[in-house]
């Protein structure tokens, strides 16, 4: 099978396939239109990851035992198979629960992580697009 054209310009090493940017507006719909319009610089997530948080966003979410979640939640990322949005969202969310960890503050953090700002659309969308690698890169 040949391989889709890239989307936009390959940066670091991440290149965008076309076919995996119309999965992605089939799975988020709406909420993809409305937090990445045309002025909003997040969409650059699709082409590389941003090198800065916004520094409000980390104020707010890196506090508390965050710090120690975030790497339990890293190696637990690695072990997710098959890593579709359906399964990371439903494995995150199972072991949230599991542990009693804050899920707003934990997936806020894991966004933060992903593209910088503690906007965009699901988390689970945003780490099925980006795929595991790339995820556990950030």
């Amino acid at each position: 099978m040949a391989r889709a054209k890239p989307f936009g310009v390959a940066r670091n090493g991440f290149n965008v396939y076309s076919r995996n940017l119309t999965k992605s507006l089939d799975d988020v719909g709406i909420r993809f239109r409305l937090t990445f319009a045309p002025t909003n610089d997040a969409t650059l997530f699709f082409i590389e990851a941003q090198t800065e948080s916004d520094p409000a966003a980390v104020s707010k979410f890196w506090k508390d035992d965050i710090p120690t979640i975030i790497p339990q939640v890293r190696d637990f990322i690695a072990g997710i198979e098959p890593f579709t949005k359906e399964h990371v969202g439903e494995s995150l969310e199972n072991l949230i629960h599991e542990n009693a960890w804050p899920m707003g503050k934990v997936m806020n953090t894991l966004r933060l992580f992903l593209v910088g700002k503690s906007v965009g659309p699901g988390v689970a969308e945003m780490m099925a697009l980006m795929g595991k690698p790339e995820v556990l890169r950030r």
